[in-house]
């Protein structure tokens, strides 16, 4: 965390994009804001995503980390499906099964359209040795996302982000 381009905020991020005094631009905006599995609505928005599309540089990128279980990928969906209504390129990658029944994606966004090869073709640049270890190990998970019709999409006016994490938690719970 001591990066000389790191710039880590302990902040709600929505407010800290839309009220920062001198807007920035970010190659990257990475939203981990949950208490898995819950994660605060206004950070799963369309109107959220397209704020952070607008602090991102050029060629920027936004990562979401999702809770998931192994079978239910609802809220993964939902996040690609609302980020897609914003984005040209989203994708899920699939954190690697360490043997819990449940899991975390992350959701990704280009501001430019691209492609999984272009992800591929770009690992080498990869010059951090702990950047270039994790881009080798989600490689392989990565995927185009793809959620299936009738997915939601989240609003500010509408985002049932609890009902998704409620119906989740309750089919692992009795084991659906």
């Amino acid at each position: 965390m001591n990066e000389p381009n790191l710039n880590a905020v302990a902040a709600d991020g929505r407010r800290f994009l839309d009220h920062s005094s001198a807007p920035r631009s970010y190659d990257l905006i990475v939203v981990d804001a949950y208490r898995p599995p819950y994660i605060p609505f206004h950070l799963t928005t369309v109107e959220f995503f397209a704020l952070a599309r607008d602090r991102l540089s050029e060629d920027g990128v936004v990562a979401v980390n999702v809770g998931r279980t192994h079978t239910d990928y609802s809220l993964v969906d939902a996040i690609a499906a609302t980020m897609q209504q914003v984005f040209p390129s989203v994708y899920v990658v699939d954190e690697p099964d360490n043997g819990s029944p449940l899991g975390n994606s992350m959701v990704v966004a280009t501001r430019q359209p691209t492609t999984l090869a272009d992800f591929r073709a770009n690992q080498p640049a990869f010059d951090h040795p702990l950047l270039a270890e994790v881009a080798r190990r989600a490689a392989p998970q990565a995927r185009r996302a793809a959620p299936p019709p009738g997915t939601p999409i989240f609003t500010d006016d509408r985002a049932p982000v609890e009902q998704v994490v409620h119906k989740l938690v309750l089919g692992h719970l009795l084991g659906n």
